[in-house]
């Protein structure tokens, strides 16, 4: 018998499971996120329109920051720091800074670490906006001073044997145009401590109360022909060096404020105040109708006049949005108040009074209050600009 053959049997053979090993995948993350120190915090630039002293440091909030320190110094290398703030909070305020330049820089803080300083911003801080005005504190004729907002360092700028008057600061406060007086008054501008006097008017006429453009190029004033009747008066404008010369806005018209955009001018006639578009002055609108109403200031932000008002039977300073509506009264005595002006932050207006016997320089609040008296001196002081 032939045998028979034993079949074969070829076991099955299971693969063993095997799990994919988690290898570097995770690893970079972890490492790049340890220790878990902050991420570094970015700064804001830093707002100070007016200038002033008083303004705010913010940043970004940092990814695992508990707390923030923010440093200042007046070097950007900042060698001599000073920590003005350590806490929680994205911004801190910053008051009563003095004249100069002042560096921030921002680190976020936790229980692991510090961040990295972030970039560095910085923030200019103007010198007190001096207020500049008429005077014969020292003579028969008037010069022109300037003073501290508080009334302090008072200092005399001309010293001429004809009359100095109505002041007016150029815009970046480097320069001031003036009228002087030689058998008729002819408009001058000066560096802002005296020097470099230039005459910028050469005729008969009577020229005076000129005031700046907003971007310093040109200089508006009032002129009359050979006489010096109000209803003779027109307004001018010529360059800021006296070239260009021309009529702008025609008899009568007299003292004229440039808006703050350069693009209306405020001006006095026939005891009323109109505003004319300097493209186009022949559009002009009439913003008062009552008696004796002058002198009119812009405000900063271009949204309202001062100006002073006989409407109630006595010069006093009033307020009126820029539409000549929403009229206010600030002062309120029986002496004469003239020549109202403004501060460069909005918030005060200074002019001049008879209520001390003798005009005297006073500011007050945009509401009227907390009135103080920078003068006090017997002569007379006037015409203030701001």
């Amino acid at each position: 018998n032939t045998p028979t053959a034993t079949p074969t049997h070829t076991p099955t053979v299971t693969p063993i499971a095997t799990k994919t090993p988690p290898g570097p995948i995770y690893l970079p993350l972890i490492m790049r996120l340890w220790p878990p120190i902050p991420d570094t915090p970015v700064l804001h630039d830093i707002s100070n329109l007016d200038g002033d002293g008083n303004y705010t440091v913010g940043w970004s909030p940092a990814a695992r920051a508990a707390t923030y320190t923010l440093q200042e110094d007046r070097d950007g290398s900042f060698p001599n720091l000073l920590v003005v703030y350590s806490g929680a909070g994205t911004s801190t305020t910053v008051m009563g800074r003095g004249s100069g330049t002042y560096y921030y820089r921002v680190k976020a803080i936790n229980s692991w670490g510090d961040s990295a300083w972030s970039q560095v911003k910085s923030v200019a801080v103007a010198p007190p906006a001096r207020i500049v005005f008429q005077s014969d504190r020292d003579g028969a004729s008037t010069d022109i001073y300037t003073m501290n907002p508080d009334g302090s360092n008072v200092t005399r700028l001309t010293s001429s044997p004809e009359s100095d008057w109505s002041p007016a600061w150029s815009p970046d406060r480097s320069q001031i145009t003036f009228g002087r007086w030689l058998g008729q008054t002819e408009v001058f501008v000066m560096n802002a401590d005296g020097g470099n006097v230039r005459r910028l008017t050469f005729n008969s006429d009577f020229d005076e109360g000129p005031i700046w453009s907003p971007d310093g190029t040109r200089i508006a004033f009032s002129r009359s022909r050979g006489s010096y009747p109000y209803d003779s008066l027109g307004i001018f404008v010529m360059n800021a060096d006296g070239s260009n010369e021309r009529l702008l806005i025609s008899p009568p018209a007299y003292g004229p404020a440039w808006s703050p955009d350069g693009t209306t001018i405020a001006f006095e006639r026939q005891g009323d105040l109109y505003i004319a578009e300097v493209a186009n002055p022949g559009n002009i609108i009439r913003l008062t109708f009552s008696f004796l109403n002058y002198s009119p200031d812009w405000s900063s932000d271009g949204r309202q006049l001062a100006f002073r008002s006989n409407r109630d039977g006595n010069d006093e300073i009033y307020v009126m949005d820029a539409d000549g509506r929403n009229v206010r009264r600030l002062t309120n005595h029986p002496a004469s108040d003239w020549n109202p002006s403004w501060s460069p932050d909005g918030q005060r207006i200074v002019f001049q009074s008879k209520r001390d016997e003798n005009y005297e320089i006073y500011v007050m609040n945009v509401d009227g209050g907390n009135l103080v008296n920078l003068t006090s001196n017997p002569a007379l002081d006037a015409a203030p600009d701001w």
